[in-house]
């Protein structure tokens, strides 16, 4: 029996809204003009005429993408849209909107759809206003990143899966071998066996599984796969013939370190209105060395590969940028830089730290002489099933409640619920304050000692309305442990573990209950133009 959606009731709210997100989201999605210094303008839907063309007059790597993603793309079953997508980058009037992430496990957590979801549908907007163009969604993987703990965990059903750990050997987990997936499909299998749609997705993820050789291809085919009906393109960077492409920059980062300065400079201005996401290095190159990635750092005359007692001459690591530049692999100071080098790109969408330190990036592009690209602050989505709904209706909470603090949802639960009511203590503080006055000024006309004593006595009083307060809380806790438990319930389900539930759920919870057309709803719900965030009600 399969479970289907019979709709998504969806809220929008602002991102001053809502008390956990950070001062530079909130003043990115009001689009506050401090940040205007750090941006190629707010992204706007309507007003694209001049950067479309910006970038159309700028762009010259387009035959060496589109062959080099073609290539990529050789072995992958494409739909309709994908193939349409592909062939239509050949074109000198379509462009990209682009996102990324690093090669998590199976795709998650939620966030990493969102996203994704987000630029095919802003593409889709951009098609309707902009006919005479076309515009194709792009998912950027970061294969080069060499920092496995970070992607080789997932919470998917209360359960946390993880790939075996390995020796940190600066290995890019992109080369790295797909069989290390193999325990966790194992596992993953098992919990997907009893679910709505389990059959499809083990189905699916055996036939990427076999047709994968390192976790680069897997992810690859799993995201082609799961957005195949929006016509998303997987993209690795990490291709010989884009790399030759950036060849010029690398060696004027090796000669003149010029990232490092550029944005120096930029996180001085910024730094009196937001906190630095990311230091720049003096160089912000790795050299990938065999099967490691390894940091160059100046050493005297010389580079060193940082960990390594391997050293170059300026002249040796110049002449290696010029025949071998795909050896060498940008930091994420120069990632976005080669990004929109070598794509035909109008924007880049991505979470608030993401944005963040893309906003210390522009004097770097200028330094370069590659258009900035707009940016895109992703929507966020909060996911609240039928379960979790039916509690919210019992317990009187609306969707602004879910983010209250728990504390303060229980203490005003029961206050609106408790048949004994809670002692007034604004009121009562009020009365004794006004009785401490009146005494103090009769004790004082006869014997000032005494005041003292007043205040003592006073004191004493207010004691006793706060232990009787705190006794009266207990005894109408006890009363409604209930209610009270399900409100701490209905808030783990928004902040699992702590954890915001678009950081820690993961999609695989809900399509192997809803299947595609889980992805269908969700899409329809994004904003394409503005940051906001969805309380999305399952139905």
């Amino acid at each position: 029996m399969t479970a289907n959606i019979s709709s998504l009731q969806a809220t929008q709210f602002a991102f001053s809204e809502i008390p956990s997100f950070s001062s530079f989201a909130k003043d990115f999605a009001s689009e506050n003009a401090t940040l205007k210094p750090f941006l190629n303008a707010f992204f706007d839907v309507s007003t694209l005429e001049e950067h479309i063309q910006h970038k159309k007059d700028n762009y010259t790597n387009r035959a060496v993408f589109h062959n080099a993603l073609k290539g990529q793309l050789n072995d992958v079953q494409l739909s309709e849209s994908q193939l349409k997508n592909l062939d239509a980058l050949a074109q000198e009037n379509t462009f990209t909107i682009t996102t990324g992430h690093q090669l998590s496990l199976f795709n998650g957590p939620m966030y990493f759809i969102y996203k994704i979801l987000q630029v095919a549908k802003t593409c889709e907007t951009l098609q309707k206003k902009y006919p005479a163009c076309n515009f194709v969604p792009i998912f950027w993987m970061a294969t080069e990143d060499h920092d496995f703990e970070e992607i080789r965990k997932a919470n998917i059903f209360g359960k946390t899966l993880e790939l075996e750990s390995i020796e940190q050997n600066y290995s890019m987990v992109g080369t790295m071998s797909a069989s290390l997936l193999r325990p966790a499909i194992t596992e993953l299998t098992s919990y997907l066996q009893t679910a709505s749609f389990g059959e499809k997705y083990i189905k699916e993820l055996n036939t990427v599984f076999e047709n994968s050789i390192t976790l680069t291809d897997f992810t690859r085919n799993l995201v082609s796969s799961w957005f195949k009906d929006f016509g998303v393109l997987p993209l690795d960077g990490d291709d010989k013939a884009l790399k030759a492409c950036f060849k010029d920059l690398v060696k004027k980062e090796l000669e003149t370190n010029f990232s490092f300065e550029a944005c120096s400079n930029t996180i001085k201005t910024r730094e009196t209105h937001y906190k630095t996401q990311v230091e720049p290095r003096e160089i912000n190159l790795f050299y990938i060395d065999g099967n490691e990635r390894r940091r160059i750092v100046s050493k005297g005359d010389a580079f060193e590969l940082l960990g390594t007692s391997k050293t170059y001459t300026h002249e040796q690591l110049l002449a290696q940028a010029e025949e071998n530049p795909h050896l060498f692999s940008p930091n994420v100071i120069l990632r976005p830089l080669y990004q929109e080098l070598i794509l035909p790109n109008l924007a880049y969408c991505g979470g608030g730290g993401e944005i963040a330190y893309w906003t210390q990036l522009k004097d770097v592009f200028t330094n370069a002489n590659v258009l900035f690209p707009k940016l895109i602050l992703r929507n966020s989505v909060v996911l609240v099933d039928a379960g979790v709904h039916k509690k919210m209706a019992k317990l009187g909470l609306e969707n602004k409640d879910l983010f209250v603090d728990t504390f303060t949802l229980q203490e005003n639960y029961l206050k609106a619920h408790s048949d004994v009511s809670l002692l007034n203590d604004e009121k009562i503080y009020l009365q004794l304050e006004s009785l401490r006055e009146e005494m103090l000024n009769y004790v004082s006309a006869i014997d000032t000692t005494l005041q003292g004593s007043v205040e003592g006595n006073i004191a004493a009083q207010k004691k006793f309305i706060d232990g009787l307060q705190k006794k009266l809380k207990k005894k109408l806790k006890q009363q409604e442990e209930v209610s009270l438990k399900q409100i701490e319930g209905v808030k783990e389900k928004i902040y699992p573990t702590g954890v915001f539930q678009e950081r820690f759920e993961h999609p695989y919870r809900y399509l192997s209950k809803y299947g595609e057309a889980f992805f269908t709803k969700l899409y329809q719900t994004i904003e394409p133009n503005k940051a906001v965030l969805h309380i999305v009600h399952i139905e």
